[in-house]
């Protein structure tokens, strides 16, 4: 979620869930997951992903598997529940740590940005906090401004690799793209990177929507 929306989400939470201060952080995760999602369907596989996440944000580096100090790069099928997952955890992490607000950013809108801006286009993402980059892949390639020929999605993750690399701050990816698909779709360079920058968490199911 955008920022406009996730804050109107999290008023619309707190006013449901008067007492989400007193409940354990398990509960209120359930609650997040169901508000979000009343028919929300939970397997072993999606609880396994759940709970890693859980972890992950959480910062139990004991029960992770991974490393807590890189980003998530997420992948799955459409529909899979990407998506859902990452906006529980949005407001779960700002109710839990308050200030800690993860924010949203569309594969187009970069695109578009750069298209009508140029260079600082794509520089007005590159924010000295944690983003997540969603629809990752989508009408990926190089595109036009005034002549001037970018990649602006492997432009704006070159820089946020620098923020990683001596800043400590985060990017996260939700993409429907596999291994092998992102191997075609970014330069070599950026995507030898990746293995520094993210953790892999992967969603096997086939879409949900019906």
């Amino acid at each position: 979620m955008k920022t406009q929306q996730l804050n109107k989400k999290i008023k619309q939470f707190k006013k449901v869930n008067s007492d989400y201060q007193e409940i354990s952080k398990r509960e209120l995760l359930n609650r997040i997951i169901y508000f979000l999602e009343p028919d929300f369907i939970c397997d072993n596989v999606i609880k396994d992903i759940y709970e890693q996440l859980y972890y992950y944000f959480m910062e139990d580096s004991v029960r992770f598997n991974g490393k807590l100090k890189k980003g998530l790069l997420i992948m799955g099928n459409f529909g899979s529940g990407k998506t859902l997952a990452i906006e529980v955890f949005q407001i779960f992490t700002f109710l839990i740590y308050k200030s800690r607000c993860i924010s949203f950013i569309f594969n187009d809108d970069i695109i578009t940005s750069f298209q009508e801006k140029g260079i600082q286009g794509i520089l007005n993402f590159n924010v000295d906090y944690e983003i997540i980059i969603d629809e990752f892949g989508d009408n990926i390639g190089k595109q036009f401004n005034y002549g001037n020929s970018v990649n602006s999605i492997d432009y704006l993750l070159s820089k946020r690799y620098d923020m990683f690399r001596y800043n400590k701050i985060k990017t996260h990816i939700i993409t429907n793209l596999n291994f092998d698909e992102l191997q075609s779709n970014i330069s070599p360079k950026l995507l030898d990177r990746f293995n520094e920058m993210f953790n892999q968490i992967i969603f096997t199911h086939e879409s949900f929507r019906k």
